[in-house]
């Protein structure tokens, strides 16, 4: 309870699905909290049911492309972010080549949407940057 009052919020209202546990625990980590694993637990996830139930099977790779650059962005300082961004475009066009290659072109639309919709909707999740790609690590 006390790492959700200190966090200016807890997840993401703007994320619709996917990198909503990242962010959060980028944001954790940066504020100084510590994220333990706890072999014993047991979660129920009960997978893509958001992504199901609006019947928007073929936008997840847009959804998941859009909130994975929201997430950096609004977790690095902006110099961090620039140099960081023409890896990540790099990265997703060899990938996009890749399910062309094995026959899902449909991915390639779908990054270009993601991307677009991270470029005109970022202004929706902005906030101070304090993270730090070290943050990321185990």
């Amino acid at each position: 309870r006390r790492v959700f009052d200190e966090l200016d919020e807890g997840f993401c209202r703007f994320y619709f699905t996917y990198f909503e546990e990242v962010d959060l625990s980028w944001r954790m980590r940066s504020a100084g909290f510590k994220i333990i694993y706890a072999p014993k637990a047991v979660v129920y996830h009960k997978g893509s049911v958001s992504i199901k139930v609006n019947k928007k099977v073929s936008t997840q790779d847009m959804f998941s492309i859009r909130n994975k650059y929201l997430t950096y962005y609004r977790n690095l300082p902006r110099s961090h972010f620039a140099a960081v961004l023409p890896i990540m475009i790099l990265y997703d066009i060899a990938r996009a080549g890749k399910h062309t290659i094995k026959g899902n072109p449909a991915f390639v639309v779908n990054f270009a949407a993601g991307l677009g919709k991270f470029v005109k909707e970022r202004h929706k999740v902005d906030r101070p940057r304090n993270g730090r790609l070290s943050d990321l690590r185990w």
